[in-house]
Parts: structure tokens; sequence; C-alpha cells
């Protein structure tokens, strides 16, 4: 199966002279994943000698002023065998699986897609299935989504070949400012 790429950032370097149009990702703010993550639901399974917990129903998970909710959340985190590594942190969340409805906002983005996988550590993001990511009018859609929070680099890809022998593309809708094409 033949994955077609697009890196956001170098495509969009190639056309913004031409069209004048912005980076959907561009100048987003930096993440910090050293933010607490807070998070509600409407059910909480702990499984303890799992390190880790499921949340379910209407779950919405904040860290700073990154937003993600979806129907059921599977957060791993690390144990906390002795003193010393509750000492060193090593209590946290490592990384978030996310099914159904998937939602991701920023102050300056949306995205979203049936499930993914947040992995805090890395402060990655990755999003599978009828991704949609949109700032402001642009909008770019593919079926899979990886986006680095610390350096704002993201890339789409299509998913291969559909049912009909068409092969599946990543799709791109950039929509000019006027307002700062005419001073």
């Amino acid at each position: 199966m033949i994955k077609y790429t697009i890196l956001i950032s170098g495509i969009m370097l190639l056309i913004q002279p031409a069209f004048a149009v912005a980076n959907p990702l561009a100048g987003a703010s930096k993440h910090n994943n050293n933010e607490p993550i807070e998070i509600n639901a409407d059910t909480l399974e702990v499984f303890q000698e799992e390190n880790r917990a499921i949340f379910t129903g209407n779950v919405v998970a904040i860290q700073g002023k990154t937003r993600l909710k979806a129907d059921k959340m599977n957060v791993f985190y690390r144990g906390t065998e002795g003193k010393e590594k509750k000492a060193a942190g090593q209590d946290a969340i490592q990384k978030i699986e996310v099914t159904g409805n998937v939602f991701i906002s920023t102050p300056q983005e949306t995205a979203s897609g049936e499930f993914g996988i947040y992995d805090v550590e890395n402060q990655m993001i990755h999003l599978n299935n009828k991704v949609t990511l949109t700032r402001d009018k642009n909008v770019l859609k593919g079926d899979k989504l990886t986006y680095n929070l610390a350096s704002g680099k993201s890339a789409i890809y299509s998913g291969g070949t559909q049912q009909n022998g068409k092969k599946e593309r990543v799709r791109a809708l950039f929509i000019p400012d006027k307002a700062k094409e005419n001073p």
C-alpha cells in the first residue's frame, strides 16, 4: 500500500509566496508538557497493576491550552514503586490512547479523527482515520496526522488505495487572508 506524504512545513514554504496563504500550523505556540493534565469523564476504571486508567463517556483532557476530547481514553502512566521513583516524577502520564470522536484543539488549530495516541513524553500526537486539520479557514484532510507539539512540525498521509482501485490523496484547501494581502 503506497502512502502519499505531504510535509506541511516544507510544502507551505514552496506555495506560500505563490498563493499568499499561511501554514495551518505555523506560529503555533510551543506546547509545555510539564503542565498538569486534567481529565474529566463519566466513568473511570483504574488498573493499578498495569499502570493504566480507562476514562469513558464525554472524556476531556486539558493540558495548558491544549484540549483533547474523545469517547474513550486509555491513560498509561509510570508506576510508583519506591520513594526514589516517585520523587523523580516517575508516576507521570506516559501516553494517552483515544478512540471515538477524537477532537484536539489549541488556540491556533483543531484536528479530528477516529482514534489516536498522545505520546506525552515525546510531545507527539498521532491521529488516524478521516483526519481533518483546520486553522482559520484553511483545511487539510487525510487518513493519518503526526504532529510534534514541541517543534510545530506536522505531516498528513493518505490512506492508500480505496475499494474502487483509486488512490486516496491528501487534500488541502488554503484560503488567502484578504486583510493581509491589501494593507
